[in-house]
């Protein structure tokens, strides 16, 4: 996710050049034509090209408004996240009573532990990169389930099954009376509620018609405008049509991003930095003191 006020117009453009490139020949073609070869005939109406350009910023608009709802309820539902872990932190903590000091302060570190590996997995989830869980992980769950996490097609569920199980445990040998389990695994359906709401966003892209058809007249306003300014503008036709296609090649760049926030891009909801924010408030809750540093923003960019 950028954070700081303002882009680097290299960066911008490094993603846009091609585009940019294409504006610019089609300029130069026009200009060309008109002047170099004095084809009159190739000059349109400027108002032609101002139905097209009006149906493309309705389209914008409206892929634009989508995407960054998208992009929204994702930075959302890892702000409830990051409410619900410390939910489940406090009641973990202070629900359970009547095993030892020990037992019950093995229980606590376990369960939050492995209630971090559910975040950290439900990130490698989103991001396809459940091939790393191992040296992900291994510092929070026991040795002896880290093989069955790797093999399963789904990592955040099945860390969420074993805690349902470890609670029942605890329900079990007493530590829990059954209305505080009640309400701790309210919570824990809550925690999967926000992975269902972020495998939703994930797995159910924009409308391909939002994405094709504003490409589509993008590129062909960029064609007609052009020859709609030649007649004024000649050779420094480019200089005026390139800004405006620029403008609408931004905004139709910015809805493509935005409409996937777990691709681990630079506009991206920032997972690693809030993994590493519940990772600190749990291993803070357990009364740990040597706690990892937060995750500092790349160059601007919160990852």
């Amino acid at each position: 996710m950028i954070i700081r006020r303002y882009l680097k117009i290299w960066s911008v453009l490094r993603y846009t050049w091609r585009s940019n490139l294409y504006f610019v020949v089609v300029a130069f073609v026009a200009a060309l034509l008109y002047r170099g070869f004095g084809l009159q005939s190739v000059a349109i109406p400027i108002a032609a090209a101002g139905p097209l350009g009006a149906a493309l910023a309705i389209f914008l608009a409206f892929r634009n408004s989508s995407a960054y709802d998208r992009w929204w309820e994702a930075r959302k539902l890892w702000g409830k996240l990051i409410n619900e872990s410390r939910n489940i932190a406090r009641q973990v903590t202070t629900f359970t009573t009547g095993g030892s000091d020990d037992e019950l302060a093995e229980f606590h570190r376990e369960f939050l532990y492995r209630h971090i590996a559910f975040v950290h997995g439900l990130r490698l989830h989103l991001r396809q990169q459940t091939s790393r869980c191992s040296d992900t992980l291994e510092a929070f769950v026991p040795k002896s389930e880290l093989a069955a996490y790797q093999s399963s097609k789904n990592l955040p569920g099945a860390i969420a099954q074993r805690q349902g199980e470890r609670l029942r445990d605890a329900h079990g040998k007493g530590w829990i009376d059954d209305f505080r389990h009640m309400q701790m695994d309210n919570t824990m359906s809550s925690l999967l509620h926000i992975q269902g709401g972020c495998e939703r966003i994930k797995n159910t892209p924009l409308p391909r018609q939002y994405d094709y058809f504003p490409q589509v007249f993008l590129y062909v306003y960029a064609l007609f405008l052009p020859f709609g300014l030649v007649e004024s503008f000649g050779w420094f036709t480019a200089l005026i049509s390139l800004p405006i296609s620029f403008v609408f090649l931004v905004l139709q760049s910015a809805g493509r991003v935005n409409e996937d926030p777990f691709e681990n891009r630079w506009t991206d909801t920032p997972m690693s930095t809030l993994s590493r924010t519940i990772e600190i408030n749990l291993r803070e809750t357990l009364g740990e003191l040597e706690l990892p540093p937060p995750i500092e923003p790349v160059d601007g960019v919160a990852y």
